[in-house]
């Protein structure tokens, strides 16, 4: 069985290997940028030796003058950019600087939690073990187990005759004629009519038996409230001897010193949530940086757009037409083979275009990855499945489902499902379904064992095991725990 400290650990590493590869994708895309970019001047190059050639003088110089502005124009540009890229690359490395700093922080103060968890387990199994041994609080335990399933056969009894007396009074309830002499309360000492209404009920009594089925509806009615009201006074007589059961465990308690225990547990609890929360604040804004690295690497920023916008415009000059003729129509070697070339490096464009579309759609699924991971691992601690008492049965499956996720196989609901199955109480020393907290409602917990729950007090899943559980220090496997 893997821990529940063990399985976030697992999780971390996933995230880690996701992070590391956006930014090697990031890494990519920018070198396919910077290649478009760098393609686009070299076009406009080869333009400016083709014009210098084969434009005659005066439309020359405007079209190599055009071209030499749009050039300069995006060389500044890029030099722009550059020093814009290095300021958020700095951003960037120092936004994970801080979060490794604080995984490294929660994960000392996760070992705090644990130790005070442990040192709760502890105290909780010596009290178990003497209360084991303790013939009056014995007495007691059987005594509210008797009366527990007393009082839980009586609600199901109650509750089995609800539903048969929705059943069985369906038909008397779909009868018009029965079901108003019953609203008038015919055949009652509640009955109050004139003479008239009397004789016309008397003949609508004749048209469905209301007299024969009358003292059976009611049975059928009586039955439930009866048997509801048996069942709330045997939840009452079994919530009072749960009670006396609960004050014995809390006063062996209170003498073992748990409550200090827990209050420390808690306070260092609290210490780690809020350097959850800061972990989330600080993951939000880490991503918000690495959406300005993406808008840099698929060449969306500002600075590239101005510089690609400055060439395009230049290139798209009516001169550049009056070029291709001229070159098409020349004899000459060299005006052709820049021709050549000039047709290359726009084939070579598309080919970046291409692969840069490629690029951004693995990009665009890596950062969905990464959110879903950081969600996946953010419901992971509001549900506790950290705790030193939480456990993941079948690892393989659990490490199996891991490496899928990361691949894309799987969705972060599928795994947070598999997850969520598999988690388990972890047997180490003391169980909170022992003696009153494994009796009563839920509702009615009082006994002073701790039972992990998710961050506010919600449920969270944590679930006890379907078998097992508190085990005698006789090592007989006899479980003094309740309803589990």
């Amino acid at each position: 069985m893997l821990s529940g400290v063990q399985t976030l650990q697992q999780l971390d590493q996933g995230l880690s290997s996701v992070r590391a590869e956006i930014n090697r994708i990031d890494h990519e895309l920018n070198q396919v940028s910077v290649a478009l970019h760098a393609n686009r001047h070299a076009q406009a190059q080869s333009l400016k030796e083709l014009a210098a050639i084969r434009l005659d003088e005066l439309s020359g110089e405007t079209f190599m003058g055009d071209l030499e502005a749009a050039d300069q124009r995006a060389l500044a540009l890029l030099e722009e950019r550059r020093h814009a890229f290095e300021r958020l690359e700095n951003d960037i490395a120092t936004a994970t600087q801080a979060l490794d700093d604080l995984e490294n922080e929660r994960s000392a103060q996760q070992a705090a939690v644990s130790d005070r968890a442990q040192a709760i387990i502890d105290c909780e199994h010596r009290v178990q073990g003497e209360l084991e041994e303790n013939a009056g609080y014995q007495k007691q335990l059987q005594e509210a187990r008797k009366l527990d399933s007393i009082a839980s056969e009586a609600e199901q009894k109650a509750t089995l005759a609800e539903q048969d007396r929705q059943e069985k009074g369906r038909p008397y309830e779909e009868n018009e004629l029965f079901m108003y002499l019953w609203g008038r309360k015919y055949g009652t000492p509640d009955y109050d009519a004139g003479p008239l209404t009397r004789y016309l009920d008397r003949w609508v009594e004749s048209l469905c038996d209301y007299d024969e089925y009358r003292v059976n509806y009611w049975t059928l009615l009586e039955i439930p409230g009866r048997l509801q009201s048996h069942a709330e006074t045997a939840r009452s007589h079994s919530e009072s001897a749960l009670d006396e059961l609960a004050e014995i465990e809390t006063a062996k308690a209170h003498e073992a010193g748990l409550p200090a225990l827990q209050d420390a547990h808690t306070r260092a609890q609290n210490d780690l949530d809020d350097i959850d929360d800061n972990i989330e604040q600080r993951e939000e804004a880490h991503n918000q940086l690495l959406k300005q690295r993406t808008a840099f690497a698929e060449a969306r920023d500002t600075y590239m757009t101005q510089s690609l916008h400055a060439l395009s415009d230049a290139l798209s000059n009516k001169s550049l037409l009056e070029l291709n003729d001229a070159a098409h129509k020349t004899i000459s070697a060299q005006d052709n083979r820049m021709v050549r070339e000039l047709a290359d490096l726009r084939e070579q464009h598309k080919d970046l275009e291409e692969e840069l579309r490629d690029h951004r759609r693995m990009h665009e699924a890596k950062l969905d990855r990464l959110q879903e991971f950081e969600q996946v691992r953010r419901r992971f601690k509001l549900s506790r499945f950290d705790d030193v008492r939480s456990g993941f049965g079948n690892k393989g499956l659990i490490t199996a489902m891991l490496g899928q996720f990361l691949s894309g196989l799987v969705s972060s609901k599928e795994l947070w499902r598999v997850l969520e199955r598999h988690q388990r109480h972890r047997d180490v020393g003391a169980w909170p379904d022992f003696g009153s907290g494994g009796l009563g409602l839920p509702k009615s917990r009082r006994s002073p064992w701790h039972f992990p729950r998710g961050r506010g007090g919600s449920p969270g899943g944590f679930r006890l095991p379907r078998s097992g559980g508190w085990r005698s220090r006789g090592g007989g496997g006899f479980r003094t725990g309740g309803g589990f």
